[in-house]
């Protein structure tokens, strides 16, 4: 696919540049273009290029510097180039340990990685934790990444696959059980195409696109009948060569075919592969009914969430939290249930207990499970019918105690006074569109804005602040 070419922004030194229509002026709620929801944060890109965070923060994997939770989205840093983010989707029970680590590619190419680094799974040759985005290696360009447990895979421009951080399971598939803390190469081949991890196994496409998969395999989630052995190198699955998408969860998968029929194997005692029944496993790729509409799946650690081609959502597996967006919390769902109001779905994304849908409108909608407020959606109680993701930036200012940055007079009828030097910011209105960017300042001049309440981002010493201003 097509990489986006990077937005280059004018900020002179000492100087407060106008920028209006910069961003795409979303209107509220409907300004997002991709989220990635996960064990219990999440994230996403606005139409603008914001990156943005909310939900756990304990060893700082929302990336804005700081390990307070947030249930509203939260930006990181005052970047607007932002192409690709994932999240770690689950936790590893057998090592305790997981589902705590970010990343995300910029649209020059660059890779970037935050939070969680106990088994090297950031990449940056330490295991050290990380607050904010450090990059990954200073070569290469990438296209596509994933976020398993306690690893990372992610795709070169040239086709080339790479690894890196926990190696319990094979999954980085080198061949043996060693763990690395920064990208290796999976094997020598440049026709990787598609890649997917939730937790310890790994699906991926070639070019000609058959099907591959390695790393943990209990649970027959590889798709190899008669054959539950763990698979250290990547390993071709059956002989078919139309599959054009793959899914993974807690120990099971799915994959769509060329034809838009749609395939499931691993583990299914919730339902979660939804032929009918509840069992252990099905060791093989079973197809999901006889329907050929499906146009996109995702997994979560029990439930399954497809899209068909006329924007319908339909559920299937564990709902005790509501992720499957029924209205009710009834157990378990073992075939494909209408989602009310899935109507007008552009792309789904699952967490470990949670469900979101960006609608063709640019609109968030989030449900399930709502750990530390990783839905998004203002509060911490679970929701088993869709709810909004605001975009209003009034809701997303958290007060600190420790706030570093102050502003004066604040309300002001034209000059603001900084209390110390921006490195780099911006200034936003309610609906997050970029009205001013300020490099190496400490004022900004308003005067031409109309009256009304602004959000102030800025990073001051490589930590992030969020700072209303009133115009009078």
């Amino acid at each position: 696919m097509p990489f986006p070419s990077p937005r280059i922004l004018a900020r002179p030194f000492l100087l407060v540049v106008f920028v209006f229509g910069l961003c795409h002026g979303a209107a509220v709620a409907q300004c997002w273009q991709q989220v990635a929801y996960g064990f219990r944060h999440s994230a996403g890109i606005r139409a603008d290029g914001t990156l943005w965070t909310w939900g756990w923060n304990d060893v700082g994997q929302l990336g804005d510097g700081s390990t307070t939770p947030t249930s509203v989205p939260q930006q990181v840093g005052t970047g607007d180039d932002w192409a690709v983010v994932a999240v770690s989707g689950t936790f590893d029970l057998a090592l305790s340990a997981g589902g705590l680590h970010s990343a995300a590619i910029r649209a020059d190419g660059t890779l970037w990685t935050w939070g969680s680094n106990d088994h090297g799974q950031l990449g940056d040759g330490t295991v050290m934790d990380r607050h904010g985005p450090v990059q990954v290696g200073i070569g290469g360009i990438w296209r596509a990444v994933t976020c398993g447990a306690l690893h990372t895979l992610a795709l070169r421009a040239d086709s080339t696959l790479w690894a890196w951080g926990c190696n319990a399971y094979g999954q980085l598939g080198q061949g043996d059980l060693v763990e690395h803390h920064t990208p290796v190469q999976v094997g020598t081949d440049a026709d990787w195409w598609r890649i997917s991890s939730a937790e310890n196994h790994l699906l991926a496409l070639k070019g000609d696109s058959s099907l591959w998969s390695w790393g943990l395999n209990n649970y027959y989630q590889l798709g190899f009948f008669n054959d539950n052995q763990n698979k250290t190198v990547p390993t071709h699955v059956g002989m078919d060569t139309d599959w054009y998408s793959v899914a993974t969860g807690t120990c099971y998968s799915f994959a769509l075919k060329g034809g838009h029929t749609l395939w499931g194997w691993g583990r299914n005692d919730n339902g979660q592969l939804g032929v009918g029944d509840v069992s252990s496993y099905h060791p093989v790729p079973e197809q999901i009914g006889t329907n050929s509409t499906w146009e996109a799946v995702a997994c979560g650690d029990a439930h399954t969430i497809a899209q068909r081609t006329d924007g319908q959502l339909w559920g299937w597996g564990f709902n005790f939290n509501g992720e499957l967006g029924l209205g009710n919390n009834t157990f378990n769902y073992v075939s494909p249930q209408a989602i009310p109001g899935g109507v007008s779905s552009a792309s789904i994304s699952l967490g470990s207990n949670s469900s979101a849908s960006i609608r063709s409108d640019g609109s968030l909608w989030a449900w399930g499970r709502n750990w530390e407020g990783a839905l998004g959606v203002g509060d911490q109680l679970d929701h088993n019918v869709p709810a909004a993701v605001n975009c209003d930036l009034s809701t997303g200012i958290r007060a600190r105690e420790d706030v570093a940055l102050h502003a004066s007079p604040n309300p002001t009828d034209g000059l603001l006074l900084l209390d110390r030097m921006v490195d780099d910011g911006r200034l936003c209105d309610l609906k997050g569109r970029t009205l001013l960017t300020l490099r190496n300042a400490s004022r900004l001049d308003l005067r031409a804005l109309p009256a009304g309440v602004y959000v102030l981002h800025a990073r001051v010493k490589q930590r992030m602040e969020h700072v209303r201003v009133v115009k009078d």
